[in-house]
């Protein structure tokens, strides 16, 4: 017969095991965030036939950088938050101070282009990330999501999950670039 002390502590061991296990898990596929979340090394394709001021659009790329802060949307075309932003983005992608980057989540690449045909393309890069490389990497959760990168560094400053708003560009982007 077991006793109630080994019992106890066998249950409390074993709760605490489960628990760190379950943690871990949410963790690394993103659902709790537990820490600062950096850009990774990575390079995705283009999305053929998305244009840019009548160029094509290169697709995602952190060997590409220059010395502005990268603002990383995440989005797709379906989506109807996302779709809400778009005119926000279309205003802040003049913001020259800034380069704007979409990343693409269960999406395709003939409604990604239709999409941004229609609709004005805001993004200096753009990819879908099929493999969800970035997306497992920098923790993201939920579409429409937005983050901040400073220049020279990898570590989100301000990250949003939602939709944006003139209040959230105006507080946690544009103050920034002063």
């Amino acid at each position: 017969m077991i006793s109630r002390r080994t019992f106890l502590s066998s249950s409390i061991i074993g709760g605490a095991a489960l628990f760190g296990a379950g943690a871990y898990g949410a963790w690394s596929t993103g659902r709790i965030q537990l820490g600062p979340t950096d850009l990774p090394d990575a390079e995705l394709p283009p999305v053929p036939g998305v244009l840019r001021n009548g160029q094509p659009v290169p697709g995602f790329s952190t060997f590409r950088r220059d010395t502005r802060p990268i603002v990383v949307n995440f989005w797709a075309s379906w989506c109807p938050y996302c779709r809400s932003e778009h005119d926000l983005l279309m205003q802040l992608s003049k913001e020259n101070r800034i380069k704007l980057v979409g990343i693409v989540t269960d999406d395709g690449e003939a409604n990604v282009a239709r999409y941004l045909a229609e609709h004005g393309n805001p993004f200096e890069q753009l990819s879908i990330d099929t493999r969800r490389l970035v997306v497992r990497a920098m923790r993201q959760r939920g579409i429409p999501t937005t983050m901040l990168i400073p220049p020279g560094e990898n570590r989100v400053a301000f990250r949003h999950v939602g939709p944006l708003s003139d209040s959230i560009i105006a507080a946690e982007i544009t103050s920034r670039l002063a």
